[in-house]
């Protein structure tokens, strides 16, 4: 299998079926809940570049099924997704649960750590073929691994193609999700997203991809709730959340 692999014998206990997130878990994310196991160092982390893990986990397969199980297992909370370096790696939350390793060798990927972990997403670029080694089966496959489907499809953009800035633009409910395990409370997410567009929208004559824009707005939340200067006050709590007595000005 990849040269990633530990060598070491891993365990899957009988609480693995009793997880209920992954009980309603694809078929594909259910698998390779357990091959990243077997791929981890010995600290619980691996690299998560879906076309170099593809050939081992889902053979004869496309990169793009990994890539949609790997971020799957992210949302579920499975595992971590982190960068170091421009590379891409994953860190099982539980491993230290679940795994007993006696005298632990060196790491075989940079160590998690908190600072590291990036939303549950996988780059677009890795999780598809080169083009000088994509095959014609690989480009019967979405483009847009990413593209929204809280919208009906009447109302949706091609794949890729540029338009402005959607009035009703949002992310998606794993990229809220990330965030804020990452303490950016729901209240500024939506604030933040409100401003970048109406900001955004100003412009007509810009047109980007609908997953560049979320990009874009992905960075803009993060940069603005970041600087303490654009960070939005929280807003005061509703009425009927208040003490009993407590009157609005």
């Amino acid at each position: 299998m990849g040269t990633d692999m530990s060598g070491r014998i891993r365990t899957i206990k009988p609480e693995w079926l009793e997880d209920e997130l992954l009980a309603l878990a694809s078929s594909d994310a259910r698998v390779l809940s357990i091959a990243v196991i077997l791929r981890a160092d010995d600290y619980g982390n691996g690299r998560a570049n879906p076309v170099m893990m593809s050939g081992d986990v889902f053979p004869g397969k496309v990169p793009e099924t990994l890539a949609k199980a790997l971020e799957e297992l992210a949302r579920l909370r499975y595992l971590i997704l982190y960068e170091v370096d421009g590379q891409h790696y994953y860190h099982i939350r539980t491993w230290d649960q679940h795994q007993k390793v006696d005298k632990p060798g060196k790491p075989r990927v940079p160590r998690f750590r908190e600072e590291l972990a990036t939303l549950a997403k996988v780059p677009e670029s890795l999780a598809k073929v080169p083009e000088s080694l994509a095959t014609d089966h690989d480009h019967d496959h979405d483009p847009d691994l990413y593209h929204d489907t809280t919208t009906t499809v009447q109302s949706q953009p091609r794949n890729g193609s540029k338009v402005p800035c959607p009035r009703d633009l949002k992310l998606l409910d794993d990229q809220i999700a990330t965030m804020e395990t990452s303490m950016i409370p729901r209240w500024a997410i939506d604030e933040l997203t409100q401003r970048f567009v109406l900001k955004a929208m100003a412009d007509p004559t810009d047109k980007r991809p609908l997953s560049a824009w979320r990009k874009c707005l992905t960075s803009a939340v993060h940069g603005d709730w970041g600087d303490s200067s654009k960070r939005p006050k929280k807003p005061q709590q509703q009425v009927s959340a208040q003490p009993e007595g407590w009157v609005s000005d």
